[in-house]
């Protein structure tokens, strides 16, 4: 998933996340407590907490909450955010306190003229903000997140996660440069967690352990001809293939850029945007 230019926002977000704030957005009848979603396509996976409430959100990143409280989200056992203002739409952009600062404050153009547009462009280069999107975009069970699909964080990943977490050098800290978030060599604790979670199915060849060099070395060459062959020998290069197919699964941040994740952000930005005014005109 590579865009070739990066994508603009024309739109004015401040005013779209604060009205959908004002919007109805009540649970049902009998209970006064508050539905909201994390971003517009969905997001299964995050658990969350408030003052009142903790669960899991699900395949329409649904969360409950009472007006007022604030939201902690976290993957299984690693935390991402805390202090989140809830609302009807809670955006990535909306996780980090500096984002939603920078939110309010509208920037010059060249003209002089104050805009909103070079405010949520500026947003969108925040180095934290795009290592947590980069990374939680890469735990969506299909590595791309396609148009009009949201972040699937399945629990088979989250007890891979949960498993993985105390073995790592160091915290995840999504506030390091990006550099040292997405390095390879020595590998940053973020890839060291991709590495570790296989995004196919638990008995599936790809999660398993790969072949190491030893067996590789001490199984017998492949025979030239096909019908000295024995199916039920594993031969040196079948287990190299097999070691090659493994490794070549495993993610890492490489996988997926900023650009990428500024894409996916701004896709879902406008769905909320539309959305919300659509209603607002229509109540």
């Amino acid at each position: 998933m590579r865009s070739v230019h990066r994508t603009r926002l024309t739109f004015t977000l401040l005013g779209t996340l604060a009205l959908s704030g004002c919007l109805d957005d009540g649970g049902g009848s009998g209970d006064d407590r508050s539905t909201g979603r994390v971003n517009f396509n969905g997001f299964n996976g995050l658990s969350y907490q408030t003052a009142s409430q903790s669960g899991t959100t699900n395949a329409a990143g649904e969360f409950r909450y009472y007006p007022g409280e604030t939201l902690t989200f976290r993957v299984g056992d690693l935390p991402l955010v805390s202090d989140v203002p809830a609302r009807q739409y809670v955006t990535l952009l909306e996780f980090f306190e500096t984002t939603r600062t920078g939110l309010q404050t509208p920037m010059v153009d060249d003209e002089g003229l104050s805009t909103h547009t070079l405010t949520e462009q500026n947003v969108l280069e925040n180095t934290t903000l795009m290592n947590l999107s980069r990374f939680l975009m890469l735990l969506n069970w299909s590595q791309n997140v396609a148009e009009g699909d949201g972040i699937d964080i399945r629990d088979w990943v989250i007890r891979q996660l949960n498993a993985a977490l105390p073995g790592l050098t160091a915290p995840i800290d999504f506030s390091v440069s990006e550099s040292e978030f997405t390095a390879n060599n020595p590998m940053s604790p973020a890839n060291q967690l991709l590495a570790a979670i296989c995004f196919y199915p638990e008995d599936d060849e790809l999660c398993e352990e790969p072949p190491t060099q030893e067996e590789i070395d001490n199984a017998p060459p492949r025979p030239e001809n096909d019908e000295d062959r024995d199916p039920d020998i594993e031969y040196s290069e079948d287990l190299q293939a097999k070691k090659d197919r493994i490794e070549n699964a495993v993610r890492t941040m490489e996988d997926i850029d900023s650009e990428d994740a500024q894409t996916y952000l701004t896709r879902e930005l406008k769905a909320i945007s539309t959305t919300v005014a659509n209603r607002y005109f229509l109540d």
